[in-house]
């Protein structure tokens, strides 16, 4: 066994797969392993992966294949597939993939350097998808990729079961983590040079954290406490499910200045009838009396969500309900998607199948009207300045650094380096694609 082994690992799909690659990243190198920034430098790498979406999973498989050039050259490289894919098909996978040592859920993270041991002494191909009722992580800290924004799970699971959602099945029942073990994990994030926090969950409103007083705190008041954290400038919280948010977090965005005017609120649907197949558990109209009230209150706040279309049943005036709604509530941004089915969801099993051409031809319409909406909410920025934590360097343009503003905009402006953690106020002065681009104010 070499004195150092080396890890690389490969995430895909949402904010808490990359929080869960930080914290696997956490666990394999408090027991010696170091990390490197390509397969081919490492002796073990993992796929973190993402099984909402059949593309997603499709991906994952053509990786693997891709990954097996690069064990034939490297005999002894381990390559393990783990998170919400490997939670779902279990060792199904390593009867469908060949070249996989081992596959892990997301409660299983601790039990990695144990099982890479063993493989090291018998390349016996090993599973680990038990799901846990308690915090599988307490007292953990990740190894963050970025050192400015710290992404940090406080719920894991889901207890709301949409019949479309695989979610329910990959991460189990939801389980809060204690206020104290959050607020450590912050304020050790904030020492380290943390400017902003993203709270975490797969329902994040659902959160109820057992204090140190055994009394139960919820969403708004954590969101109070890690405001109060020294160092931590900006607070956001995702995903939230719109039956759970309530006035009080309402409140929380109206007086608490570092929490940040932005909200991600999933609709999936403008139809009554399509929320009421998906198990939404709310109204077209209980929504919208949600969105009204926040924008009373946080008149700027900036708005996203999800929508799927061609959901089985869902007819032409059911897709007009939820253009309707969009054209209403004019989101910032969207995620928008067609219905993926999963196996073992109950939407999976419905009958009245969209067919393909038309269901794509609704995606394209929600495409281009969210698109216009985009456009508009970039347009309206024009000529403010705004204050962007910078990330690092820009993708493209040399000399140009890139972040975030407060409402969760991507901006680029002229920079070096050296800005990485800092805010800068840039006035706006275009837009490119869904990036405002400025310049940086010295006065």
């Amino acid at each position: 066994m070499p004195a150092t082994r080396t890890f690389y690992i490969e995430t895909y799909g949402c904010q808490m797969n990359v929080a869960d690659g930080e914290l696997a990243s956490g666990i394999l190198a408090e027991r010696g392993f170091d990390p490197v920034a390509r397969p081919e430098d490492a002796d073990v790498v993992l796929l973190n992966t993402c099984a909402i979406r059949d593309h997603a999973e499709q991906r994952v498989l053509g990786r693997i294949g891709q990954l097996q050039s690069l064990r034939r050259a490297r005999p002894g490289l381990k390559l393990g597939v783990v998170g919400c894919m490997a939670q779902e098909l279990k060792g199904e996978l390593l009867a469908r993939v060949g070249g996989v040592d081992f596959v892990v859920g997301p409660d299983g993270y601790r039990e990695l350097p144990a099982m890479l041991d063993d493989l090291d002494t018998a390349r016996e191909r090993r599973v680990h998808t038990r799901l846990l009722r308690t915090e599988p992580y307490a007292a953990l800290l990740p190894l963050r990729k970025d050192p400015f924004s710290a992404w940090v799970t406080i719920i894991r699971g889901c207890d709301k079961f949409c019949t479309y959602c695989i979610v329910p099945y990959t991460r189990g029942r939801e389980r809060s983590r204690e206020v104290a073990d959050v607020l450590h994990e912050i304020r050790t994030a904030a020492r380290g040079g943390a400017r902003e926090v993203t709270l975490l969950g797969q329902n994040v409103n659902s959160y109820r954290g057992l204090d140190e007083d055994g009394s139960v705190v919820g969403l708004a008041e954590l969101l109070r406490r890690v405001a109060e954290v020294d160092g931590v400038e900006r607070v956001r919280y995702t995903t939230s499910h719109p039956q759970d948010f309530g006035d009080d977090l309402i409140a929380v965005h109206a007086s608490i200045r570092r929490v940040s005017p932005f909200l991600h609120l999933p609709v999936q649907s403008g139809s009554d009838d399509v929320l009421r197949r998906m198990n939404r558990t709310y109204t077209r109209a209980e929504y919208l009396a949600k969105v009204r009230a926040l924008r009373a209150a946080v008149p700027d706040i900036a708005l996203s969500t999800d929508v799927i279309t061609g959901f089985p049943g869902e007819t032409e005036p059911d897709f007009e309900r939820t253009l309707e709604l969009l054209e209403e509530v004019r989101y910032d941004s969207a995620f928008l998607f067609r219905f993926s089915p999963r196996r073992g969801t109950k939407a999976a099993a419905y009958g009245d199948v969209v067919p393909d051409d038309v269901a794509q031809g609704r995606l394209e319409r929600l495409i281009q009207l969210q698109r216009a909406h985009t456009e508009a909410a970039l347009a309206a920025t024009l000529g403010s300045t705004v204050q962007v934590l910078v990330q690092g360097p820009a993708s493209r343009g040399e000399g140009s650094v890139q972040g975030r503003d407060d409402h969760f905009r991507s901006v680029v402006f002229r920079g070096d380096a050296s800005l990485a953690g800092t805010i800068v106020p840039v006035h706006v002065s275009g837009s490119s694609g869904k990036t405002l681009l400025g310049r940086a104010r010295t006065e």
